[in-house]
């Protein structure tokens, strides 16, 4: 279910050969600054079309300098290849943010070990969920665990449960606010204790 989405965004553009084009032009400019493509979205917005790319990087975070490098070398080969040739559009270029979007296996790999949100097609249950508490459930906040043989493998109350790929309508990385006394984050608890 998680590719209807991206298959809606495929028939904006003239044809999907257009589409993996700029995809592939993407990936290639990304790689060339040391980024990654991370997705890329279509919309309708009141101003006409908005295509939206999202970077990223392996280490560290994205900076304005990444996306405005990444926005030159993108818009060259889009003066070249306008996949919306009979419209206004506008190209935006960020970082997928804290609270980012999982569609791929990779997206779900790169984020292993931290709070996730997402909802599947069917209840919990059918997934192996036992837990009187959610297997009635659809959607579930809990730890990305791993990722097994195409299978996402979520912590769900004292249990784990594996749910294909397929059949999760929609992920993100849940923000978690942690304040300093409770911050598991083992750097941190060494910077809040020399503020002290």
């Amino acid at each position: 279910m998680m590719n209807q989405s991206s298959n809606n965004q495929k028939n904006l553009v003239k044809s999907s050969s257009e589409f993996q084009s700029l995809q592939n032009q993407a990936e290639v400019i990304a790689q060339n600054l040391g980024l990654i493509l991370y997705d890329i979205e279509f919309s309708h917005g009141s101003q006409g079309q908005v295509l939206r790319i999202y970077i990223d990087k392996n280490a560290g975070g994205i900076s304005v300098d990444d996306c405005a490098d990444f926005s030159r070398g993108l818009n060259d080969y889009l003066d070249q290849n306008d996949p919306f040739p009979q419209s206004n559009y506008s190209l935006e270029v960020s970082s997928p943010g804290v609270d980012r979007p999982l569609k791929h296996l990779w997206h779900f790999e790169k984020v292993i070990g931290q709070k996730i949100t997402l909802k599947t097609e069917k209840s919990l249950e059918n997934y192996g969920c036992e837990d009187d508490r959610y297997k009635n459930s659809k959607s579930i906040t809990d730890d990305l665990v791993a990722v097994d043989n195409g299978m996402v493998v979520v912590k769900v109350g004292d249990s784990q449960v594996k749910l294909p790929l397929a059949e999760i309508e929609k992920a993100k990385v849940a923000f978690v606010f942690n304040d300093k006394g409770n911050d598991k984050n083992p750097k941190n608890k060494q910077k809040n204790k020399k503020a002290k």
